[in-house]
C-alpha cells in the first residue's frame, strides 16, 4: 500500500503501474476527502475543501496532508430556500487571505421569472476559520440563460480576477443556448468588479458551451485557459479547449482552439482543471467517459467517466497523454492545487467526487 504522509520517506515511489497505467506522474493510493473541485493548501500548511450540504457551504480542513478531514467552518448559507449555492473554487491571495467563489442561483421555484443568478465572493482572513461576504462578481435575472461554475486568478501584479460561465452575454447577442466564458478584474478602490472580458467561445454561431474552466500564468502576461465545451457538430459530445492572453486577459484569442477529443468522438472529455508545477510543466486532469460500451450525453448528468490527466512542458502550446489517474468510475468534478509537505515537496494534490464519496490522491513527477 502507497501512503502519502508529512515526510517524505511516507511517499515510497510503487511501481507506476500500479497506481496509474504509465504516465510522467506516480500518484498515492486515495484518501477520503472533504470536498470536490479544487482545494488548497493555507498559509500554515493544512489543507482546506469545500463542498455544499443543503443550503450551505460547508470548508473542511487537513493537517495530516490530507489523511483525515475534519469540517472546519461554514463559508456560506443560501439566504432562501430553492438557492442553488456552491460549485466555487477556493483560492489563497499573496497576503493570505482565502477567497471563495461561488454561484447563488435561485433556480427551483415554479414561477420561471422570479429566476435569479449570480456569482459571489466570500473571504477568509484567518486561514479559513471564519467568512464573511466579500463582493458579488455578476448577477442577472430571466429564464432562458445563467451564470454557473466560477475560477479566481491573482496575477503577480495583484489584480484579482474571476472567470465564470456565462450564458447570459450569448444570449442577449442572440444566441440562445449559447455559453462563454467571461472574465472580471477586482477594482479595491470601489470594491466592485468591472466591465465583462469575453474569454472563450465557438466561432460565429457555432454551438458554443465553454464552461468549467482553469486558468494558469506561463510567463509575464501570458495566461492559458482550459475549459470543458462541446464539439462544434452533432453530436455535440464533450471535449477540451483552450485559449490564450498576452496581454493579461485583457483580450483573448478565440474562438477556442480544440485542445483535446476522445480519439472516437463519439465520447466525451469533460470537466478540466489545469495547474502550474514548480518545474513549470502544466497537469491538466479532467474526466472522460471514452472506454465506456455507448457514449453518455452529459445533458443528463449521468457520465460513466474515468479521471485522467495531461502534461505540457511548452506552456501549453501541445499536451502528452492522457494517463490514468482513478478508473473508479463514475468519477465527477475534478480539481488540483500544488501541496507542499513538511520536508518541503511539491506534489499534486487532485480531489473528486466518486459514488464512493469524495476521495484526493498525491501525486509527484517521476523523474523527480
Amino acid at each position: 500500500m502507497l501512503i502519502i504522509g508529512l515526510l517524505p520517506a511516507l511517499f515510497c515511489l510503487a511501481p507506476v503501474s500500479a497506481i496509474c497505467s504509465k504516465g510522467p506522474l506516480v500518484f498515492s493510493q486515495s484518501y477520503a476527502s472533504g470536498g470536490f473541485k479544487a482545494p488548497i493548501q493555507a498559509t500554515d500548511g493544512s489543507l482546506l475543501a469545500a463542498k455544499t450540504v443543503g443550503l450551505k457551504v460547508k470548508c473542511f480542513r487537513s493537517t495530516d496532508f490530507g489523511r483525515t478531514w475534519s469540517e472546519y467552518a461554514t463559508i456560506s448559507v443560501a439566504d432562501e430556500p430553492y438557492v442553488d449555492i456552491g460549485d466555487g473554487h477556493l483560492m489563497t491571495l499573496a497576503n493570505g487571505d482565502i477567497l471563495y467563489s461561488y454561484r447563488h442561483n435561485l433556480i427551483h421555484k415554479k414561477q420561471t421569472c422570479d429566476k435569479t443568478f449570480s456569482i459571489r465572493v466570500a473571504i477568509s482572513q484567518d486561514c479559513g476559520r471564519s467568512w464573511r461576504h466579500h463582493s458579488t462578481v455578476a448577477a442577472t435575472r430571466g429564464t432562458d440563460f445563467g451564470l454557473w461554475s466560477s475560477f479566481l486568478l491573482q496575477r503577480p501584479d495583484g489584480a484579482l480576477q474571476c472567470y465564470y460561465d456565462d450564458e447570459r452575454s450569448p444570449s442577449i447577442s442572440g444566441l440562445l443556448g449559447h455559453q462563454w466564458i467571461t472574465m472580471k478584474t477586482y477594482c479595491p478602490q470601489t470594491g466592485r468588479w468591472g466591465n465583462a472580458v469575453t474569454v472563450s467561445r465557438a466561432s460565429g454561431q457555432a454551438l458554443s458551451r465553454d464552461g468549467m474552466c482553469s486558468v494558469v500564468e506561463v510567463s509575464e502576461g501570458q495566461l492559458v485557459c482550459i475549459c470543458e465545451g462541446v464539439q462544434e457538430y452533432p453530436p455535440h459530445r464533450g471535449c477540451l479547449w483552450t485559449t490564450k492572453s498576452i496581454d493579461g486577459g485583457k483580450s483573448w484569442s478565440f474562438p477556442h482552439k480544440k485542445l483535446w477529443e476522445t480519439a472516437d468522438t463519439d465520447f466525451n472529455a469533460l470537466a478540466p482543471w489545469s495547474v502550474r508545477m514548480p518545474d513549470g510543466r502544466l497537469v491538466g486532469v479532467f474526466t472522460t467517459d471514452e472506454h465506456r460500451q455507448i457514449p453518455a450525453e452529459a445533458s443528463t448528468g449521468v457520465l460513466y467517466q474515468d479521471l485522467k490527466y495531461l502534461v505540457s512542458s511548452d506552456n501549453g502550446s501541445s499536451w502528452q497523454g492522457p494517463w490514468l489517474i482513478d478508473d473508479g468510475y463514475p468519477i465527477y468534478f475534478p480539481g488540483a492545487c500544488i501541496a507542499k509537505n513538511k520536508a518541503g515537496e511539491d506534489y499534486i494534490m487532485v480531489q473528486y467526487l466518486t459514488r464512493e464519496g469524495l476521495k484526493c490522491r498525491f501525486g509527484r513527477f517521476v523523474d523527480e
